[in-house]
């Protein structure tokens, strides 16, 4: 079985991204750092259990063109939950189980930021460079000996459930089960992620 490692919700602009999210839990994003040479920054929230809430931005610091991020950011007036990452200490095996059933899924790359405190943190992840059917396809995260992010976060809440809407389902479903994810798919028209994270200020459905 797969442990969700964060959920995404990308913004064009951070900061109303942050007013975005403080106003659903009840508790602001701290700032995380750049993603230097890949023209983001974010900001996290815990939701416990080793998992956290990320909003992603483009880095105006970063002279990067919003159009060649690492990650698709649509320019909408309000942020998307876009994508999922699934935690993994055996990237390779999941690498190979892609390879063989044709998953499509980027290669595995190294990471590293650093944390406003002046912590380092590195990670290995396969790189979401390949088709992700709006946002369905998680990419795969091996943090190593790094402290996990949500350990040292204000907390959110908790994650209580993921859900994926497709139109066609039964793809889904198949590359999930292949990969150990065992959430529910369900028919509709268009793609979607869905979250639901019990905060204090109730249930929030993303």
């Amino acid at each position: 079985m797969v442990h969700p490692d964060h959920l995404i919700l990308t913004t064009p602009d951070l900061s109303k991204g942050m007013d975005y999210v403080e106003n659903l839990f009840g508790v602001r994003p701290v700032f995380a750092g750049q993603h230097l040479g890949l023209g983001t920054h974010n900001a996290l929230l815990s939701l416990g259990n080793r998992t956290y809430f990320e909003v992603i931005a483009p880095d105006p610091k970063q002279d990067i063109d919003k159009n060649n991020l690492w990650i698709t950011i649509e320019d909408e007036p309000q942020p998307r939950l876009s994508r999922w990452v699934a935690q993994t200490d055996q990237l390779t095996t999941i690498a190979a189980i892609a390879e063989q059933h044709q998953i499509p899924m980027g290669d595995i790359r190294p990471g590293s930021r650093t944390q406003t405190d002046g912590t380092p943190i590195s990670w290995q992840a396969t790189f979401p460079d390949v088709e992700d059917f709006g946002g369905l396809l998680p990419f795969f995260i091996d943090w190593g000996n790094s402290l996990h992010p949500s350990e040292s976060l204000p907390v959110a809440g908790s994650l209580e459930k993921i859900f994926a809407v497709h139109p066609d389902p039964d793809l889904i479903r198949n590359y999930w089960r292949k990969l150990g994810i065992a959430y529910e798919v369900i028919e509709g028209s268009k793609p979607q992620l869905h979250a639901w994270i019990n905060s204090k200020n109730g249930l929030i459905k993303l």
